[in-house]
């Protein structure tokens, strides 16, 4: 944990995902079972009647399937890294994926995510890919017809807000006037991202799906 706050400054800060399981109203690690039976917890708080352990501050908290936050820690060892895309590039189903389809070369994965923009940011880079940018005509029909399915939820894209102005991740400026939310928690764009919601781009500060973008190199490359 110690050398973890010294490599990653933001680790703790927020209320950081790890981890462990309840298990017999015990935490343990799901990789070996092991009891969390090191550090302190917050005070007040039950941690077996939570679902997940995060790290906040210099303490374990547990918290509820309700709580988000924008950071969580990824584990790989020194074999499991260089194939951690594997399963991706076979075809197969990733973890809370709902759909996917294929367009202008890349290929579009829809998948259940409610995670703050840079941390989903990171998520589709480890995949080889980014946050998907909608940034033709021809491209935003085709994905709102192959997304009619989900017209209802808001699907966060790659778009952002840059003084006062908004950019797909592509480097293309959004020209068109954005649907705005009827409310939000915070009134600075900067927690404001693209989503598409019912056909059209919106300014959101939530989302309940995330889509991303691979090249199909990424697939080809995996499998020679």
């Amino acid at each position: 944990l110690k050398e973890l706050k010294k490599a990653i400054p933001l680790f703790g800060a927020w209320y950081t995902f790890v981890g462990a399981r309840v298990v017999d109203g015990k935490w343990r690690w799901v990789t070996d079972n092991k009891e969390v039976d090191f550090g302190s917890w917050h005070k007040n708080i039950d941690p077996a009647t939570n679902t997940f352990l995060t790290v906040s501050g210099r303490k374990w908290r547990a918290v509820s399937e309700k709580e988000k936050s924008g950071i969580f820690l990824c584990e790989w060892d020194k074999k499991q890294f260089p194939q951690r895309n594997d399963q991706l590039a076979a075809g197969k189903k990733l973890p809370l994926e709902v759909m996917r389809f294929s367009c202008q070369g890349k290929t579009f994965i829809l998948l259940k995510n409610q995670n703050l923009w840079y941390s989903v940011q990171r998520i589709c880079q480890l995949l080889g890919g980014r946050i998907a940018c909608l940034d033709s005509e021809e491209l935003r029909r085709e994905a709102v017809k192959q997304l009619a399915e989900y017209s209802k939820y808001r699907i966060l894209l790659g778009g952002y807000a840059k003084y006062d102005k908004w950019f797909w991740l592509s480097g293309k400026e959004i020209t068109e006037k954005l649907q705005t939310e009827k409310s939000f928690l915070v009134p600075s764009l900067n927690r404001n991202f693209v989503t598409l919601y019912n056909g059209k781009l919106y300014n959101s500060q939530y989302s309940a799906l995330l889509l991303c973008e691979l090249p199909d190199s990424v697939f080809s490359s995996r499998l020679r």
